[in-house]
């Protein structure tokens, strides 16, 4: 764990400039598999009180969703937005829809999904409130906890915060839809007929 202080110049999410000045705030960094970045992430979960913002590329860790579905049960205000990767049997996605937790799946125009080059949403951050932002490489997963390579910064800083919000708002806006419509819409795989010849 690494604290220090950073200087940020930075863009408004619209492509616009929103502030003019420099920002500079004291963030924390943490490295997996030694900081065990998934404790620390659940730890500044558990502390907050207004609102979680979840933005990540792959999701498949139950004690981060259940620190989620915890936040929510105290009164905390959860939206959650994943890639469509994450939408798959064995994550913890639909236990986190079923405890009312909006559930956004990234889902860009079908056109774009049939190129070659795949469009993916491979942000990982999350906004606690009005002012804290965790982002980095590490996704919520058991392998990027256990055994990749990552990395998390946390920092405390409102207009960074409001840049994060407006990217989160953007991508809900132009390419999301909920987590069941989703699936919904998704086609049903056919199993393979019943061979009698496997039965005798």
């Amino acid at each position: 764990m690494v604290i220090f202080q950073l200087l940020f110049v930075f863009l408004t999410a619209f492509g616009a400039p929103l502030w003019g000045a420099a920002v500079s705030s004291q963030a924390t960094v943490y490295f997996s598999p030694e900081d065990q970045l998934a404790k620390r992430l659940i730890e500044e979960m558990n502390k907050e009180q207004k609102s979680l913002l979840v933005c990540v590329y792959a999701f498949t860790h139950r004690g981060i969703a259940n620190a989620l579905i915890d936040a929510k049960k105290r009164g905390v205000e959860v939206e959650v937005m994943v890639d469509r990767f994450s939408v798959k049997a064995g994550t913890p996605l639909h236990k986190i829809a079923e405890a009312g937790i909006p559930v956004h799946v990234w889902d860009p125009d079908p056109l774009k999904r049939l190129k070659s080059h795949r469009p993916l949403m491979h942000h990982k951050f999350c906004i606690f409130g009005s002012s804290k932002i965790w982002t980095g490489s590490f996704n919520f997963t058991y392998d990027a906890n256990n055994h990749h390579q990552e990395d998390a910064l946390v920092m405390e800083s409102e207009p960074l915060a409001s840049a994060f919000k407006g990217e989160f708002h953007l991508m809900k806006l132009k390419s999301c839809i909920p987590l069941n419509s989703y699936v919904a819409a998704q086609p049903i795989k056919k199993k393979p007929a019943f061979s009698s010849r496997r039965a005798k």
